[in-house]
Order: structure tokens, then C-alpha cells, then sequence
């Protein structure tokens, strides 16, 4: 997976696609917190290039990838606050 983000001819949804799983697959958290930041800055620029594109197709491909996004951010901080609460009780 890893392979596809050092090739630049991956269409940036793809290459978004990529960040997100491994955001999730890894267990490095400072790799997986790395991948969903790298995500969102490609996640704003390319809204940026689209905000005012009819394409129903790119619209929908950043609504989903947004969602993914978001639900991968709640993930990554309830985690960094059971560490915290783990990390308190000792």
C-alpha cells in the first residue's frame, strides 16, 4: 500500500483512499496521525480546486472521503484519551 504514495501518477482520490487505510492499518500512531493529516491537507486543497465544480462525481468522492476523515479523527482522539486515562491511573 505504502508503494502507491511514492508513485505520482495515483489520481488523488486514490492516493487519499491510500492515506485513510493506512491511517488505520498501521500501529504506529505517530505514522497513522501523520497519514490522516497528510490526508486532510489533500482533502482541502482539492476541495478548494473543486468548490465550484458541477461534477457530481467529485463532489460525492470528497463528501465520502470526508466522512471517512471525520470518523477516523474521533477514532485517533478517543484512543489518545483512553491513553490518558490509562497513563492516570498508574
Amino acid at each position: 500500500m505504502e508503494e502507491l504514495l511514492n508513485k505520482h501518477d495515483v489520481p488523488v482520490n486514490i492516493y487519499m483512499r491510500v492515506l485513510i487505510l493506512l491511517s488505520i492499518s498501521t500501529d504506529d500512531r505517530d505514522k497513522a496521525e501523520d497519514a490522516r493529516l497528510a490526508c486532510e491537507t489533500f482533502w482541502q486543497f482539492t476541495r478548494k480546486r473543486y468548490l465550484y465544480d458541477p461534477d457530481r462525481w467529485a463532489q460525492t468522492t470528497l463528501r465520502c472521503i470526508r466522512e471517512s476523515l471525520n470518523e477516523l479523527r474521533e477514532v485517533q482522539e478517543e484512543e489518545a484519551l483512553e491513553r490518558k486515562t490509562e497513563e492516570a491511573r498508574r
